[in-house]
């Protein structure tokens, strides 16, 4: 099961897109589905959230694809990916 999320905003501002996957089991987070998001600049979108309140887990690098898995406040588990 995969749902898109749009990307752009009504203010013309690149906001990243992407889609939600159902976690592995065995996540170390208590969200039901784990959200991928997209954007051309992943630095500044993990920079952008960490300083929303997410806490940093990890980077990761896996056939060319780089992503950062981070945790919100509430506990749920995110990827910002690089496209």
């Amino acid at each position: 099961m995969t749902a898109s999320l749009a990307a752009g905003s009504s203010s013309g501002a690149e906001r990243p897109a992407g889609s939600t996957v159902p976690p592995a089991t065995g996540t170390k987070a208590k969200n039901r589905f784990h959200p991928d998001l997209t954007t051309t600049d992943q630095p500044a979108e993990v920079d952008r959230m960490v300083a929303a309140g997410a806490k940093r887990l990890g980077d990761f690098v896996d056939d060319g694809i780089s992503w950062t898995t981070l945790v919100d406040p509430a506990g749920n588990e995110f990827d910002i990916v690089a496209s």
